[in-house]
Order: structure tokens, then C-alpha cells, then sequence
């Protein structure tokens, strides 16, 4: 397995003005495979990131807020493959071969963000309130995977049609921070959707 991977960040950050600070940008990332072994359990894959953003802060006497949004794509396309037999790697397509991986193409795109709050009760007690939204996109693995994975003893499958995991959590705390003394109860609540996961098959 040979990857190269290229990553790039570019971020802008605004003179901080009236105890207001802000800054934004663009980051991901490139990657390319290649299968060089002789077992197989995910196919050559090219996968292209890019994500804007931006996050701002404000400050008060006793309190101060922060959020930040970002948006996010994934381009991912896994690579054709044939295999005699034996499992040994073909030059391509033939009448006697086997299909081992199909190529494919993939496209995800979420939003992520938070949204956060503090505020100072007293000289030692506060409470903080934090929103946010989560976003992860399916690896190549996860979608393309089709091969006994050495490392354990199961033949994995992958799923080209998995959708991009998103999730919601809200977060509640409240603490005191004393010279001799600290602590903080905190209570959330999170919710995932489209959770990616590995499930045990019967049959194929």
C-alpha cells in the first residue's frame, strides 16, 4: 500500500478590534493510492478535500461568545481492479478473471459548526453553554473495502452507497474555580446520524 498524500491550509486572521476577534479560510487535502502488495482489501482510491471556514470572538466584562462555521467536500473515487484465481493482481478486465474492486465515485458534502457561550457568575463561579454540529465523511475503506483484512480475522465489505455521518450535541456546565479549590459538572446531549459501523453478515 503506497500513499501520497498533499495537505494545504490557508487561514486569514483580522486585526482583533473592541475585544472582537475573527478569521477565516480554507484547508483539506489530496491523497492518491496504490496497491503494490499482493492481498488486497481496498482498491487504489483518489480522494480530494476542501473546506471553508471562519470563527469569530467577542468579549464582555463578565461574558463572551465564539462560533464558527465550516463547509465541507469529499470527492472520492476508488480504482477497477481484476485478479486471477489465485488472488494475483491482472493487468486489467479478462474473460477468466475476477472483478476484485469496481470502480466507483463518491460525493459528500456537510456543514459543521458551534456555537459557545461563557459568563462569569461571580469571581469563582461560571457556567458555559456550548452548541455544535459534526460532520465526518466515509473513508475509502468503509465504502470500498472487499478483502480478508490480515490484521483480524474478518473479510471486510465495504458500501458504496454509505452517507455522510452528521451530528448535534448541546452541552451544559457549571464550575467553580477557587485558589484551592476547582471543579465542574458538566451535562450534554448528542445525537449522530447516519453513524457508520461495522455489522457481522450471514451471507453475501
Amino acid at each position: 500500500f503506497f500513499l501520497r498524500t498533499l495537505n494545504y491550509d490557508l487561514r486569514y486572521i483580522l486585526p482583533e478590534k473592541n475585544h472582537f476577534e475573527m478569521s477565516f479560510g480554507v484547508n483539506g487535502m489530496k491523497q492518491n493510492s496504490q496497491n503494490l502488495g499482493t492481498a488486497f482489501v481496498i482498491p487504489e482510491y483518489s480522494i480530494f478535500d476542501i473546506g471553508a471556514f471562519a470563527i469569530a470572538k467577542k468579549s464582555f466584562k463578565k461574558f463572551s461568545i465564539s462560533g464558527g462555521l465550516r463547509y465541507d467536500t469529499r470527492l472520492l473515487q476508488g480504482k477497477d481492479m481484476w485478479v486471477d484465481s489465485s488472488g494475483k493482481r491482472l493487468a486489467g478486465p479478462d474473460v477468466n478473471g475476477i472483478n476484485n474492486f469496481t470502480a466507483y465515485t463518491s460525493n459528500f458534502s456537510g456543514l459543521s459548526g458551534s456555537f459557545g457561550a461563557t459568563y462569569d457568575i461571580t469571581k469563582i463561579f461560571y457556567a458555559k453553554l456550548n452548541i455544535s454540529r459534526g460532520y465526518r465523511a466515509p473513508t475509502a475503506a468503509e465504502s470500498g473495502a472487499n478483502g480478508l483484512h490480515d490484521g483480524t480475522p474478518f473479510y471486510e465489505i465495504g458500501d458504496h452507497n454509505l452517507k455522510a455521518e452528521s451530528s448535534t450535541q448541546v452541552d451544559l456546565s457549571l464550575g467553580m474555580n477557587s485558589k484551592d479549590v476547582w471543579f465542574e459538572v458538566t451535562g450534554f446531549v448528542n445525537n449522530i446520524d447516519n453513524y457508520i459501523f461495522a455489522e457481522k453478515l450471514h451471507s453475501v
